[in-house]
């Protein structure tokens, strides 16, 4: 009996031994943990999951940096400034907000079979170009949907990429706003718009 036990403190210190050692690996020379399950994260970023870190591949201007996190941190890849425009159009934009003390989402408009959700919170979303101010809907009638909803990300900060498929979350605190840009697996596309504070990051 007591030579049983024994063989299983063994083995269970060889299996903490090895974790350490894949740990401290994975650490110091950067390299995958040896057990690992890999997670696409979009924009050609991945994460390599190991027992106790996680190993961040992200594509900086088509090169491949590593960042190595314990799981307990947060982190997401940087955006590469490939994706930047150096041509960004400079525009300037305010929320109405409305009465409404919900932060839940409602229908805004529907373009090109994408639907663009906005807060209660909000009554409406005003963009100001070098030649007048329009709102959201006008903005978005001028041009086509992506290239509208790129003008104004590209003035807010990239918050996070969410592990749906590649959703990305843009937000301004002294704008008070927050654009949830959807592209889930299954095919969603659609945009929520919502304060700084608004934090439903599913997209609908």
């Amino acid at each position: 009996m007591k030579k049983s036990i024994k063989i299983i403190l063994i083995i269970l210190s060889l299996i903490v031994f090895f974790i350490f050692i894949d740990t401290i690996q994975a650490i110091v020379l950067k390299n995958s943990p040896l057990i690992s399950l890999k997670e696409n994260l979009g924009e050609k970023n991945y994460i390599k999951k190991g027992l106790l870190v996680n190993v961040y591949y992200c594509n900086e201007n088509d090169t491949i940096t590593t960042s190595t996190h314990f799981k307990t941190e947060k982190f997401t890849c940087p955006l590469s400034t490939d994706d930047v425009s150096n041509d960004t159009e400079k525009i300037d934009f305010y929320i109405e907000k409305s009465n409404e003390y919900r932060n839940t989402l409602k229908l805004y408009a529907v373009y090109d079979n994408r639907n663009i959700y906005m807060t209660k919170k909000i009554k409406e979303l005003y963009i100001i170009t070098a030649n007048n101010k329009v709102t959201l809907k006008e903005f978005l009638s001028s041009d086509s949907l992506d290239n509208a909803i790129k003008k104004l990300t590209d003035n807010l900060e990239l918050y996070s990429i969410l592990k749906d498929g590649g959703s990305t979350i843009y937000k301004s605190k002294d704008k008070d706003l927050s654009i949830v840009v959807c592209n889930t697996i299954d095919g969603n596309h659609n945009i929520n718009i919502g304060n700084y504070e608004f934090d439903n990051y599913e997209c609908v």
